[in-house]
């Protein structure tokens, strides 16, 4: 029982409370602009706004992986990179770290076998 415990608050520590949580993504590249488009490829749209924004919009045809909108200032910085979800993710109510924890259980219970009641 202590191994389980042991086991499930460490796996809910590592995924729960990673430290790059809130923290905008890319914000200290030189050029954000060809380092999206190494992450995600080429936008499958582009737009430039009356405010002199630019926003990029990445439509993925995976039922999977998600769409994405990123969101440029005139200076080229990154305002917003958002992730839209797929309808198979807002069914579920899984992201990555609820597939990896998933994981991790099925992986525990095939090293460990079934857990026995208590008494």
């Amino acid at each position: 029982m202590k191994k389980l415990f042991l086991f499930s608050s460490l796996t809910f520590l590592l995924i729960g409370c990673s430290p790059t949580i809130n923290q905008p993504r890319f914000s200290e590249s030189n050029n954000p602009k060809e380092l999206i488009k190494s992450k995600y490829g080429e936008p499958s749209s582009v737009m430039l706004t009356n405010d002199g924004r630019e926003v990029w919009e990445f439509d993925f045809k995976s039922p999977i992986k998600s769409n994405r909108t990123v969101v440029f200032d005139g200076n080229n910085r990154i305002l917003e990179n958002k992730k839209h979800y797929k309808t198979f993710h807002m069914v579920s109510g899984l992201n990555k770290g609820g597939y990896i924890f998933i994981g991790l259980l099925v992986g525990f219970y095939f090293i460990n076998g079934s857990i026995k009641p208590l008494g």
